[in-house]
């Protein structure tokens, strides 16, 4: 899973109106069972962002507000909704 960690980050980074190095990795959150998790908090901001990877569906939640949620395909387009 590390190999998915650059294109995660420039994900968050694109739908958050920020850059990939904004954000670091935090091993604190809790883990949904379900797909893959990863935690960031925003370096600038402190706002905390959770990421799960289910197969092909992607949700991303900003401090608990969810700012993601679809299909990672190149044929679907993203729908964001937040500016960190």
């Amino acid at each position: 899973m590390r190999d998915t960690m650059p294109a995660v980050v420039e994900l968050l980074a694109s739908v958050t109106g920020s850059t990939a190095e904004d954000w670091e990795v935090i091993m604190d959150g809790p883990d949904s069972g379900v797909g893959v998790d990863f935690w960031f908090r925003n370096q600038k901001s402190g706002a905390e962002a959770y990421i799960n990877l289910d197969q092909d569906h992607l949700t991303i939640s900003v401090d608990e507000e969810k700012i993601y949620d679809g299909c990672v395909r190149p044929s679907h387009k993203r729908r964001s909704r937040h500016s960190v």
